[in-house]
């Protein structure tokens, strides 16, 4: 069969050629000028992406001084951990925490045997000291008087002499060891170092009392008639600190649980340390434990001062159950 464009004439052809060239030029054409625009079309929206973009701001007139709110911690303005110089073991405590103490107030009293032996046997090596002393300056005086009616020789005034001048000498040796101990024996009385308030009591009647500073100190006092409070500024401010800068502070609502010491008699030893204790602050009640060995005796004798907070117990019901008590304090 014959094909049908070989069956056209030569002109036909001609103009079919012509078409399809046209044809193909405009499809050509119309991909260049589409790539054309596209790449037009990235380039605006490249260099509308190179503008930066700013968020502008009404100015207004502040303050002359910027404002800096920093949170800060409060330390008392003098501080004491009072330690023990003697060995021995606690007496008596005079002071519980809380308290407020004058300068050399009693906080607390040891019992030093040993040491109370050693200023004794002290004393009478002193008073052997002395007497020897005594005799031997008796000696240098008669030999002295004997010497000048030519009834000895001078060598021995001069041996006797010099036996007083060295029992002498012994003898302040002696006296200044006394000083000594004494200046130890008033150490067994923990006294206040400054006006404060007893912050830290680490100690009990009967404990083992070591001297120096290895250790938990005895007592600490605190001075908190004026605060030390510490600020810590970032480094971006810290060019604005100068002498004489005026800083204000405010003392927020306390918002924290608070540890409470309560104290009460124990007749007869009937509440046992460590047990569950119920005790009721105005309308609120709160569960509490009571630690062992907390419970202070009656009076102010050697097991510290008396309760200051009395309560009374109800006897329980029934022996199998555990009673349930409620603490009622009386003004």
């Amino acid at each position: 069969m014959p094909s049908p464009l070989k069956s056209l004439p030569p002109r036909q052809l001609v103009l079919v050629g012509i078409i399809a060239l046209i044809a193909a030029g405009a499809i050509v054409a119309n991909g260049l000028i589409g790539r054309s625009r596209n790449q037009q079309d990235l380039v605006q929206w490249t260099n509308a992406q190179a503008v930066p973009t700013v968020t502008l701001a009404k100015l207004t007139r502040g303050d002359a001084e910027q404002k800096l709110i920093l949170p800060g911690d409060i330390q008392p303005y003098g501080r004491a951990t009072v330690y023990s110089r003697v060995n021995g073991y606690l007496k008596s405590w005079n002071t519980d925490i809380g308290a407020h103490v004058k300068v050399n107030d009693v906080l607390a009293s040891i019992e030093a045997p040993d040491l109370d032996q050693q200023l004794a046997q002290a004393k009478a090596n002193l008073a052997s000291a002395k007497a020897n002393y005594d005799i031997a300056s008796l000696t240098a005086q008669r030999y002295s008087m004997l010497v000048e009616k030519d009834a000895i020789s001078r060598q021995n005034a001069d041996q006797s002499a010099a036996d007083a001048q060295a029992k002498k000498a012994i003898m302040d040796a002696d006296q200044a060891y006394v000083r000594q101990l004494e200046a130890m024996e008033s150490f067994k009385q923990i006294v206040a170092p400054f006006d404060g308030i007893v912050t830290e009591r680490n100690t009990d009647v009967g404990a083992l009392i070591s001297s120096g500073s290895s250790g938990r100190p005895l007592f600490v006092v605190s001075d908190l008639h004026r605060v030390r409070i510490y600020v810590q500024v970032p480094q971006a401010f810290t060019a604005g600190l100068r002498p004489g800068l005026k800083a204000t502070f405010e003392m927020p609502p306390v918002r924290r649980d608070l540890g409470q010491h309560l104290e009460r008699d124990n007749p007869g030893n009937a509440q046992h340390a460590g047990r569950v204790a119920g005790r009721q602050f105005g309308r609120q009640a709160v569960r509490r434990r009571v630690l062992p060995g907390r419970l202070p005796g009656s009076g102010r004798s050697e097991h510290g001062p008396p309760a200051g907070n009395r309560a009374n117990a109800c006897k329980p019901r029934h022996p199998s159950r555990r009673p349930r008590r409620r603490w009622q304090s009386r003004p």
